[in-house]
């Protein structure tokens, strides 16, 4: 089952706030994993152009993106796997306040609510590698928001 099927979109990354560096854009964690962060802001940055909200804490984020098969843990454990394969554990460990797989489901309230499950061997990779897991669930009345996939 994909995300036009289920009619959900799902969206799996890794964020990383840090309060101790002056700009998280620059060094060797986005060259040490490989890839650029998809965003990356300043403490004070505004958080959205659709209000006036600041980032407390300078980070970066990184987007996964893969059709959504019906199984969140599928998603995070491919997520994990890479991080792992990259040593992520060690490149990450010296931040200081949040580093975590986040997982965004978007969907509208007319769709049944796809479960959402870790198994526990999931969840130890993730606290090996020193992250949490966040979940955030965005559900819509009958206007859908645009949702743009970012590369």
């Amino acid at each position: 089952m994909n995300s036009e099927e289920c009619g959900w979109l799902l969206r799996v990354g890794l964020i990383v706030d840090d309060e101790s560096r002056p700009d998280p854009s620059v060094g060797s964690v986005p060259a040490r994993l490989g890839i650029a962060p998809t965003r990356a802001w300043k403490r004070g940055d505004v958080l959205s152009a659709r209000g006036d909200r600041r980032y407390k804490t300078n980070g970066f984020r990184y987007d996964f993106y893969h059709d959504y098969n019906g199984d969140s843990e599928v998603e995070v454990t491919r997520a994990l796997a890479w991080l792992s394969s990259v040593g992520a554990a060690t490149i990450l460990e010296p931040y200081d306040r949040q580093i975590a797989i986040t997982v965004k489901l978007y969907g509208k309230e007319t769709h049944p609510v796809p479960i959402l499950s870790f198994s526990k061997e999931a969840v130890r990779q993730a606290s090996d590698l020193g992250l949490s897991i966040d979940i955030d669930l965005y559900v819509w009345g009958s206007e859908k928001p645009v949702l743009r996939r970012r590369m």
